[in-house]
């Protein structure tokens, strides 16, 4: 299963945001399974690093995580693109 999700998040320049997304609302059969997600920018000239992907469990619930830096001063939107890694 792959994902493009447009306008995702919003990111300014210099700033460095934590991004979190489930799958199956975090319960479903694919939710637990291995997964890969980026900020993808959106903007002219945007240049946005991503780092530091985990997965939580809570209450049953699996949430994904990962950390998107903007090395550019200018700010944009983001989309949320990846997939499955079954």
């Amino acid at each position: 299963m792959s994902f493009n999700i447009r306008n995702f998040g919003f990111i300014v320049g210099g700033e460095t945001i934590p991004v979190g997304y489930t799958i199956q609302g975090g319960t479903g059969p694919e939710s637990s399974k291995a997964q890969f997600a980026g900020a993808e920018p959106e903007e002219y000239r945007m240049s946005i690093v991503n780092t530091d992907h985990t997965v939580e469990l809570v209450d049953g619930r699996y949430t994904h995580y990962f950390w998107a830096r903007n090395e550019s001063e200018w700010p944009g939107g983001f989309a949320l693109s990846g997939g499955g890694l079954f």
